[in-house]
């Protein structure tokens, strides 16, 4: 292994001391506000006083933990009793006797509470997140001293400190060599493939680039075939590496609930690394995938009623033997796949190194100082754009780390979900693409079936044939007698979720039409003609788009104020210009006898907001309709004046010349806008419901309001 040791040159960037000023003096009065703010502005050079997420918070040292059995520093929440005591620090709380003279009291009891829940504390430094390995930045600086970093808001708090040297600009040579170094010493490990090696040197470099970029990390599953593989081994080469130390366990709740509890507890507590050992037969669930696709995690805080908001800036870990992988989790796993041939692989002879943790902390400052290599000779390189397969909701993780690894001439770690997916994930979703690659023998006319003539079709079909055993697998067993069966159920719930999603041999499931009984239907399509998920396919959509009438946008009609509302002045009526009645006319009148068949059902593209007016009319995309009068459209006079653009069948803005009477006496509004005015055909017999109405805008008595 190469000597990284001796070079000389890098960037390091020292905390901020705080400064120590003499006790502050604070006399109690009834002023209690002014005391209050001058308690936060003392303590805001207190060394062990942060905020984080709208909480007082302080940071417990390693050396303060170890009687607790733990040894690691961690961000605790300051009690009501702690403050208090830290209220005590550094300021003096001063009272007037009885005789006018000062002396010094303890904080009152009402100002300790009043300061813990203010929420706010000016002055105080914010801490994002506690770090124990040194930081590699996005402008290519390194934070290796420890203490508080205003810059970042990190808190760098190394349990064993190891000072890395690293080049200033290190060349593409020297991180392949940086990067040979540290795989050399997983060189007994059976990876399955190449790119699994890659995956492990990504999620070795995660922890220390973790603050050179924003959003999520995937999870790093450390997968073997058998026991004793060595997979929480690798987890902690990394631990020992970056923080000088082996890899606390957790173990995966199986409630979502108590998952939360726990993640929220170890973000508060600023964890940079979790491992979740021993996981089952499944790793997934909506819990794990959230957190894995959110850069901000909220939660209650537990033993409390408050929310918490926390930067998810931990890298997570997972071990397990032949994990399954659940659906959405798959493409959110980054899996470093282990392949021993050995029975016992525990019992190996053949290593090179029989203590290989102790190994990897007593050569730490070379190991550290070339993963470190490995980004900054990138960034020196201009991080140059890889051209990668895009990882969804991991782009700037991707671009940093992974593209790191690639541009250093090794495998894509990408490359491994391929077989993942194959081998390992959701045997409900591969049994559901065979389903869909064997749809003929089920439904050979692929005109929609149900979910219960698919569970009754595959029922009447030889045992010996795999699509019962694919029905068993999507849908339960066969109940026995007595017992209702829900597999038809089951698999409906199952179609739901899946429509329009592309499977092997680009087949889609998309929901075709409701049956008669109000039951859906289910066809296999190609994977261009499955739609939206949330689409229902009407067979006969193209049959009924060529019978629609031609439409046309209409002008939105703006909003006609009542006559008889307040601040609208009623117009005098004259003599030729009878008032309108007010009164809403019937909803129909009969015509002849029998109910007139006129009124056409106009379809237009711009729907208006529908308004009530005095005389009863109702606006509806353009054109008015009686509410109760017999109303017929004036549609004729756009189709049969001479130049008009109408046709029949379809409706058109009316012309000026045809709608308005000629001479003087028409206004340049009507002229201009092409309104017509209300008129009674003296070709109809009146009757007691009043007389046909032409409408095609407003009446002049609505212009009128309206002015």
């Amino acid at each position: 292994m190469s000597n990284l040791s001796d070079r000389t040159g890098s960037r390091v960037r020292t905390p901020a001391v705080p400064r120590v000023c003499a006790p502050a003096r604070i006399i109690i009065d009834n002023d209690e506000h002014r005391m209050n703010d001058e308690a936060i502005a003392a303590k805001a050079l207190d060394p062990d006083l942060y905020v984080r997420s709208g909480h007082l918070v302080r940071v417990i040292h390693p050396e303060e933990t170890k009687t607790a059995g733990m040894a690691s520093p961690v961000i605790l929440e300051v009690s009501e009793a702690t403050l208090r005591e830290r209220l005590t620090l550094g300021i003096r709380w001063l009272r007037k006797g009885k005789n006018g003279k000062l002396r010094s009291v303890p904080p009152p009891q009402a100002s300790v509470r009043a300061i813990l829940d203010r929420g706010t504390w000016p002055g105080l430094r914010e801490i994002t997140q506690l770090v124990e390995s040194p930081a590699w930045l996005a402008d290519g600086e390194i934070l290796a001293e420890p203490g508080y970093h205003a810059g970042t808001g990190l808190y760098l708090c190394p349990t064993h400190p190891a000072r890395p040297v690293v080049p200033r600009n290190p060349s593409k040579e020297e991180a392949r060599r940086a990067a040979g170094v540290l795989l050399d010493m997983t060189a007994d490990f059976p990876f399955a493939r190449p790119c699994h090696a890659s995956a492990w040197l990504a999620a070795l470099l995660t922890p220390l680039a973790r603050f050179a970029f924003h959003g999520p990390t995937p999870i790093f599953l450390m997968d073997a075939n058998s026991p004793g593989s060595g997979k929480g081994l690798l987890v902690d080469l990394i631990s020992i590496i970056c923080r000088g130390r082996r890899q606390p366990t957790n173990a995966m709740p199986d409630n979502g609930a108590e998952f939360r509890k726990l993640v929220t507890t170890l973000l508060f507590r600023g964890s940079p690394m979790v491992l979740f050992d021993d996981i089952g037969d499944r790793l997934g669930g909506c819990e794990l995938n959230n957190l894995l696709s959110t850069a901000e995690w909220s939660d209650r805080l537990l033993g409390t009623n408050r929310d918490v908001r926390l930067p998810n800036l931990t890298t997570w870990f997972a071990t397990g033997n032949n994990v399954g992988i659940r659906g959405d989790t798959m493409r959110r796993v980054c899996h470093v796949r282990l392949e021993s041939p050995h029975e016992h692989p525990e019992n190996r002879t053949d290593l090179r190194e029989d203590n290989l943790r102790q190994w990897a902390l007593d050569n730490r400052p070379r190991l550290l100082s070339a993963a470190l290599t490995i980004l900054q000779g990138y960034h020196a390189a201009g991080r140059p754009d890889m051209r990668l397969v895009p990882w969804g909701s991991y782009e700037e993780w991707s671009a940093v780390v992974r593209s790191a690894i690639v541009w250093c001439g090794l495998p894509d770690p990408y490359d491994g979900r391929t077989e993942m997916r194959e081998t390992q994930g959701d045997d409900r979703l591969q049994s559901l693409s065979g389903l869909l690659e064997r749809w003929p023998e089920i439904d050979p006319r692929n005109k929609g079936i149900s979910c219960r003539e698919v569970v009754a079709r595959i029922d009447a079909m030889e045992q010996t044939d795999d699509l019962p055993a694919i029905l068993r697998t999507l849908a339960g067993e066969k109940p026995g007698d007595g017992e209702a069966d829900r597999r038809s159920h089951n698999l409906g719930l199952l179609f739901r979720k899946n429509r329009g999603r592309v499977f092997t041999g680009a087949r889609g499931l998309r929901q075709t039409a409701l049956d008669r009984n109000g039951i859906s239907t289910w066809a296999v399509v190609r994977a261009g003609d499955a739609g939206n998920a949330g689409d229902t396919f009407n067979p006969c959509a193209d049959e009924n788009k060529s019978n629609r009438k031609t439409t046309v946008n209409t002008p939105r009609i703006p909003r006609i104020p009542r006559t008889d509302a307040p601040g609208v002045r009623r117009r005098t009526p004259t003599g030729d210009d009878p008032e309108p009645s007010l009164q809403p006319p019937p909803l129909a009148s009969r015509h002849n006898g029998h109910m007139d068949e006129s009124v056409e059902t106009v379809e237009t593209v711009e729907t208006v907001e529908t308004v009530e007016t005095d005389a009863g009319l109702k606006s509806a995309g353009g054109v008015f309709i009686a509410s109760r009068n017999e109303i017929k459209l004036d549609t004729e006079t756009s189709r049969n004046t001479p130049g008009s653009p109408g046709t029949p069948g379809t409706l058109s803005e009316p012309s000026p010349a045809a709608s308005l009477p000629a001479g003087d006496d028409a206004s340049p509004l009507e002229a201009g806008s092409g309104i017509a005015r209300e008129e009674t055909d003296p070709d109809e017999p009146e009757e007691d419901d009043g007389p046909v109405i032409r409408i095609t805008g407003y009446s002049p008595d609505q212009l009128d309001a309206l002015r």
